[in-house]
């Protein structure tokens, strides 16, 4: 019942994303000039999820899941230089009470970038401590990222990308990956200041635990602002699906389907698309929870 009512919310609102309104401004009016870059800016996120995974390996079920997660950005805008820092984190479990499959993810990014009217150009950092998904145990994995980011906006929507390689550092070594490579891109759209349609896909592919193993990840999410307020709601969708190529047929794969609403409160910018051309929304950090805990297991 949870699951069809949830689903129906999000088919509603990205058909509320494609209807005109009449507060939508045309582009020419939304963008905010060079001199409202606020000197900070930042945003507290909270969000909930519920989906299901299925999988061709024995140490998963297939199963429904629930997820909940928040994350805090906060961006100081320099002349021309921007610092940014995130902590997040998230829980994911399974409903099945005889068989725990949780997930634990805590994260800690820098951003530092240089803006311009046009475009973004900087460089990330990021650390995140994981609970590998395991039936034997909660064993911490730890995962440094170091990647390029870049940002061009364009009447109206903005396209962004993030380039970098991730390492295991901390942890057993048949817990964590060796280390992958991952290409990130986004765009977002944008009707209006206060309303964005955000599509946001992640490639991975490196040496995993004991093998190759490769990994896609792709969300669509519908934001507004509440009128008049510095509050937001969000709706979106999110796929994932790895493979590790280990020989013989102990190859595997996982995927997992999540639908996710998210509230977020928003400080120093005034609406959603001056928060990402001048904000705290600019940059984030790649979502990568259950790469980083599900090759444990796969």
């Amino acid at each position: 019942m949870y699951v069809r009512s949830l689903v129906a919310f999000t088919a509603a609102s990205f058909l509320h994303a494609a209807t005109p309104h009449a507060a939508d401004l045309p582009v020419d009016e939304i963008i905010p000039p060079s001199s409202t870059i606020p000197d900070s800016a930042g945003i507290i996120a909270l969000w909930g999820e519920i989906g299901f995974q299925v999988t061709d390996d024995d140490d998963f079920e297939n199963d429904f899941l629930g997820g909940i997660g928040g994350d805090l950005r906060y961006v100081i805008n320099g002349n021309p230089i921007a610092v940014q820092v995130e902590l997040g984190g998230q829980f994911m479990g399974d409903f099945d009470p005889g068989d725990d499959q949780d997930l634990s993810h805590l994260y800690a990014t820098g951003h530092i970038f240089r803006r311009n009217p046009q475009s973004a150009f900087g460089a990330l950092v990021s650390y995140a401590a994981t609970t590998a998904v395991d039936d034997g145990g909660d064993d911490w994995v730890g995962h440094a990222l170091l990647g390029l980011e870049g940002a061009l906006f364009r009447d109206g929507r903005i396209y962004s990308g993030q380039i970098g390689v991730v390492s295991g550092v901390a942890g057993e070594s048949d817990d964590k990956w060796d280390y992958f490579g991952f290409l990130r891109g986004i765009a977002r759209i944008y009707r209006s200041d206060t309303s964005e349609l955000e599509f946001d896909l992640s490639i991975g592919i490196g040496d995993g635990d004991v093998s190759p193993a490769w990994f896609g990840r792709f969300t669509a999410e519908y934001e507004r602002q509440f009128a008049g307020s510095a509050w937001s709601w969000a709706v979106g969708y999110e796929g994932f699906y790895m493979y590790e190529d280990a020989s013989g047929d102990s190859s595997k794969d996982y995927s997992n389907h999540m639908a996710r609403l998210t509230f977020s409160r928003h400080f120093g910018a005034q609406t959603l698309y001056e928060q990402a051309m001048h904000g705290a929304n600019t940059f984030d950090t790649p979502d990568f929870a259950l790469p980083y805990g599900i090759i444990d297991d796969l």
